[in-house]
């Protein structure tokens, strides 16, 4: 009995050293399995990311032309819109000079309108103060002068001094000069509205002659030419 149950217990130690061994093994497969199972899932992952990589990619470079075309669209849109302002600038330049000469601007307003098609009621005010004539700088100079000479002769006319100028005007023309002779408060309206006007400040000349007394009975028509000549400078301006 003693001999049987030491080679039992040989053979039990045999059993418990197998079954170590086995578990080892399971365990050495186990962790052969899971490292295996890692590696697996570490390649999919890094397929996974550098899918996910390449489609970053391509997206950032749809991005980038879409940016890239709304910039281009936008700087079109501006160029285009600064172009069609320098045209109008332009045009409105160009009439307001042949305007200033005299000359017929009906061709040139009818093209501008077609330019800006939504300003209808300030091309329509255009048109008919084109129709008015205005008859240029130049003849408004013109016509000043003779007005002051008309106001002049009538206004010294009944005393002595006025025999004098009468006999002046006949040769001189009457400038800034001459008025600054006289200590009346009308002349110098007058001579200042002159400096005025030729400055092309028509809008202070014509409210320096409408502080003188009866400035209806000697400048009516310059007048009238300066006010046609500020409506239509006013409107033009409201074109842009």
């Amino acid at each position: 009995l003693k001999e049987l149950t030491s080679k039992n217990d040989q053979e039990l130690v045999k059993l418990d050293t197998k079954i170590s061994s086995s578990d080892k093994k399971i365990n050495e497969i186990k962790n052969l399995l899971e490292q295996n199972v890692l590696e697996s899932n570490e390649t999919k992952y890094k397929e996974l990311i550098e899918k996910l990589f390449e489609q970053n990619v391509k997206l950032q470079d749809q991005i980038n032309n879409i940016s890239l075309s709304l910039k281009n669209s936008e700087f079109n849109d501006k160029l285009s819109n600064t172009n069609n302002t320098k045209q109008t600038s332009s045009l409105i330049d160009l009439i307001l000079i042949k305007y200033k000469n005299g000359e017929s601007v009906k061709e040139e307003i009818v093209y501008l309108n077609n330019m800006l098609p939504n300003k209808q009621a300030i091309f329509e005010k255009l048109n008919m103060l084109e129709e008015k004539k205005f008859y240029g700088f130049k003849n408004l100079k013109v016509e000043f002068e003779n007005s002051t000479r008309n106001y002049i002769k009538h206004k010294f006319e009944k005393n002595e001094r006025g025999v004098i100028l009468k006999f002046l005007l006949k040769f001189i023309d009457v400038k800034p000069n001459d008025l600054e002779l006289f200590e009346n408060e009308e002349l110098n309206l007058i001579m200042n509205a002159k400096k005025l006007m030729e400055k092309e400040d028509i809008s202070n000349s014509l409210n320096k002659i409408m502080q003188i007394d009866n400035y209806e009975n000697y400048f009516t028509k310059w007048i009238d030419q300066s006010q046609i000549y500020l409506d239509f400078k006013n409107q033009i301006k409201k074109v842009i």
